[in-house]
Formats: structure tokens, C-alpha cells, sequence
């Protein structure tokens, strides 16, 4: 947790100077670019990267290592293919250089999951902070180095990608270093067969319910890219981000441990439920005194923190409050879904996500006209959404159907 700590508060701490830098349209741009490569993310090792920790032999679980970075290696290809077909037909909606970058961040997003699930099935957190410092502190220094010199939104993707190159070459370079001689002669082609069959229910139901929230979570930016103007986008990503930091700060390092605790519990004796409430407890608590904080004064302190002009974004920060505190409390529990193979489940619910994100969208746009229904409206269905995982996941942690 101190790794993550530090890697999540440094840009925290540059925040303010950050936002002076860059205008709320250079951060739209970056909350473009982050919403195709978090989709796109999501295809990268067909999910088998949460298989990683589940096999009692490590052998099964180094192959699902490879297997994931074979899966990382061709879902890039396909992406570079599919942005030069996209380029070439000259569609406007997203049309930027950028777009060629996007499969080098799928591939490192593919390494790095994969890389970081065996670290913590090891129990080298060590390992993790390394790298989520290494990723934290070049991102920031190429974000502000490019930032001062050139204007514009050049600076934060320079800055994302060299972090995203960082992280996975760290994780890698410690993971060769220390166990290659695990690895070799483990991994045949048979083996990474019998594993992809075993865990199949991962890219089956887990697949497309991830694939369902991430485009939940990012359809409001681009919808706002296609109906707003570039500074909501920025505003709305700006809100996003500073809400995230604070949530991963915690919520990252604490479900790293409840993953492990949690499966061992659940193999052990068939439920995880002293572990699960523990941790409910303690993250319901540390995101209270936050929640109230926004609730009651988020526009002001973004205008008094970050500069007057985005005043904007903390309103849209204001409206997301509830949802992201519902978030950092029940995002790392709902990984009981998994312990407890309730795949099919997961995936009925992001359906039903699916579709009351979209109903509400509309709703705002079409009826109220108004980007900042579209996110309130947003929010509500999905902090609904929340709470039935709430509930659902308390009972499959104690054994329960």
C-alpha cells in the first residue's frame, strides 16, 4: 500500500500545477484517447489474466502468463490493422495521429495484467510498488517536461504511453531477472491448451461483462466527444481522474491482498465472508469523510485548487460522488463473483448496466439537452447497480447461492 501510495500521490501533489498547464480541451483529448484504449483493453487477454491467481499449481499459472501475452501480442496486430482500415475510409469522429499509438498501450495494458496477477500470486508486492512508482513518476515528468515547452494535449499522451512503457518493462525485467528458470520448459503448446479450456468461463461470460462496464464507464465521453463541446470532455475527464486517484490510491493495494486472502478462505472452507466484511468495513470508512466533502463543496474546491476554469468539472465531480464511493467499496469485494464462479450472473447484471446506461444518456440529451443530466442520470443507474452487487456478493462470500 505505501508503493501505491506514493505512485497515486504524486500526481495528486501535480495536480494543480497540471491543470494550469493544460486546458480542460488538451484533457479532453487524453479522456479520448484513454476511453478507446480502456475498451480495447478489455479484449486484450480475452480475461484469462484473472485466471492467474485461481490455479493451485504454478505451472497452469505460468501458462496462462504466456498465454496472455500471446493473446496481448496479436489483439495489437488487429488494432493496428483495424486504425489504418479506419484512417483510410476517412471517417471525423475520432481522427488523430494518435489513434497508432493505441496498440502499442493494448499491448503493454495486456503485458502488464498479466505480469502484475502473477506478481501478486507470488506475494512479491514489492514488485507492484516498483512499478507503479516507476510508471507514476515518468508519466508526470514527460507530461510536464513536453507540457512547458509544447501546448496542447501532446504532453498527457507522451506522458500515459512512457508510463504504460515503464510499468511493463519494470514488472517484466523483475519477473525474467528473478524466475526465468520457472518459466522455461514450462510452457508448452498442449498446456496452454488444457488452460485456456479450463478457465474458458473467463473469456465466455467475464469477457463481455467487462467489456459491457468498461463501455458503460466510457460512453459518456464519447457521447460528450460527439454531442459536446472538447472542454466538457476535458471537464467531465478532469472530475473523473481526481475522483479516481484518491479510490486507487486504497482500492488498488487493499484488493491485491483481498484477492489472495479471499481465494485461500474460500479453497480452505468454502466461504470468504470474515475477510469480505473486514474489508467492507474498512473501505466504507475511509471513503466517508471524501464523499461528504464533495457532496457539500466540490465546484469550490476545484475552482479554489485547479484554477476557476475548472470550476465545471467539479460539478460533474459533484455528480459523480456517490457513485464512485459506491465504487471503491464494492468494485474490490465484487471479486467474490469470480472466487465463487457466478460468471453467468455478472454477466445478466452488466446487461441490465448496459441498458440503463444507454436509457439514461438519451434521456439527457434528448430530453434535458444538458451534459450534466447525462452524467447525473448516469451515476444514479449505476450506483443501483452497485448496491445489487453489494448484496449479491455478501452472500456468495459466505457459501450462499
Amino acid at each position: 500500500m505505501s508503493g501505491t501510495a506514493l505512485a497515486q500521490a504524486l500526481p495528486m501533489a501535480a495536480a494543480p500545477v497540471m491543470s494550469r498547464i493544460f486546458s480542460p480541451a488538451d484533457y479532453g483529448s487524453l479522456a479520448l484517447y484513454m476511453a478507446l484504449t480502456g475498451i480495447l483493453n478489455v479484449l486484450v487477454t480475452s480475461q484469462y489474466n484473472h485466471a492467474i491467481m485461481l490455479p493451485s499449481e504454478d505451472d497452469d499459472s505460468i501458462n496462462l502468463v504466456v498465454l496472455c501475452v500471446l493473446l496481448a501480442l496479436g489483439c495489437g496486430v488487429v488494432t493496428l490493422g483495424l486504425i489504418v482500415l479506419y484512417q483510410s475510409l476517412h471517417f471525423v469522429w475520432v481522427r488523430s495521429e494518435w489513434l497508432y499509438f493505441v496498440p502499442l498501450s493494448v499491448v503493454l495494458a495486456g503485458v502488464s495484467s498479466a505480469l502484475s496477477a502473477w506478481t501478486n500470486k507470488q506475494r512479491r508486492y514489492k514488485r507492484l510498488s516498483v512499478s507503479r512508482v516507476g510508471q507514476a513518476l515518468v508519466t508526470l515528468a514527460v507530461q510536464l517536461a513536453v507540457g512547458l515547452h509544447w501546448p496542447g494535449p501532446a504532453g498527457l499522451l507522451l506522458g500515459l504511453i512512457g508510463g504504460q512503457v515503464t510499468a511493463a518493462c519494470l514488472l517484466g525485467a523483475q519477473v525474467w531477472s528473478e524466475e526465468k528458470t520457472r518459466f522455461v520448459g514450462v510452457v508448452r503448446a498442449e498446456r496452454l491448451r488444457a488452460v485456456a479450456r479450463q478457465h474458458l468461463g473467463f473469456a465466455r461470460y467475464v469477457l463481455p461483462a467487462d467489456l459491457m462496464n468498461v463501455v458503460n464507464n466510457q460512453v459518456p465521453t464519447l457521447l460528450l466527444a460527439r454531442f459536446a463541446s472538447s472542454a466538457d470532455v476535458g471537464s467531465y475527464g478532469f472530475g473523473q481522474r481526481i475522483l479516481g486517484l484518491p479510490s486507487s490510491l486504497v482500492a488498488s493495494s487493499i484488493v491485491d491482498v483481498f484477492r489472495e486472502r479471499a481465494i485461500r478462505d474460500y479453497n480452505a472452507t468454502g466461504s470468504c465472508r470474515s475477510v469480505y466484511v473486514a474489508t467492507a468495513k474498512t473501505l466504507a470508512l475511509l471513503g466517508a469523510v471524501p464523499l461528504l466533502v464533495l457532496l457539500i463543496g466540490a465546484p469550490e474546491l476545484f475552482a479554489w485548487v485547479f484554477g476557476a476554469r475548472w470550476r465545471e468539472a467539479g460539478v460533474f465531480a459533484q455528480t459523480l460522488s456517490v457513485m464512485f464511493y459506491l465504487r471503491f467499496v464494492v468494485s474490490p469485494l465484487s471479486y467474490v463473483y469470480y472466487i465463487a464462479q457466478r460468471q453467468r450472473e455478472d454477466l445478466a447484471l452488466h446487461v441490465v448496466m448496459v441498458l440503463g446506461t444507454c436509457v439514461s444518456l438519451v434521456i439527457g440529451y434528448r430530453v434535458f439537452h444538458s451534459p450534466r443530466w447525462m452524467i447525473g442520470l448516469f451515476s444514479a443507474n449505476y450506483s443501483l447497480i452497485y448496491l445489487v452487487y453489494l448484496v449479491r456478493s455478501y452472500t456468495f462470500a459466505g457459501g450462499g447461492r
